[in-house]
């Protein structure tokens, strides 16, 4: 209950508090800045994760939107020869959303 509570008064927070609250949290807010993180982190023998906040699809267009995403990611991250392992695409859609995702 208390946690719904404080989901729910988030969009009144200003964005200046939630992003000095987070960042230490989220790598960047571009790409590139995520990127440049992992790359930092790696560099000192640590793993990473890397999430694309927002991808949970329920729309086809919004599906579009999170794979056309991830795969600009998938090839940043190739083109500066990160290592990779990806683990799971989640997709709460409907079942003719996911499979246009997938195709």
């Amino acid at each position: 209950m208390l946690n719904r509570a404080i989901v729910s008064m988030l969009p009144l927070v200003p964005r200046p508090v939630v992003w000095r609250i987070s960042r230490r949290y989220i790598a960047g807010e571009t790409l590139d800045d995520a990127l440049h993180q992992v790359t930092e982190l790696n560099d000192k023998g640590m793993s990473t994760t890397l999430d694309i906040l927002g991808e949970d699809s329920v729309t086809e267009a919004q599906a579009k939107k999170g794979l056309d995403r991830y795969l600009e990611a998938i090839e940043a991250i190739e083109k500066r020869s990160i290592a990779t392992s990806p683990s799971s695409f989640r997709c709460s859609a409907s079942k003719s959303t996911r499979n246009f995702a997938l195709r």
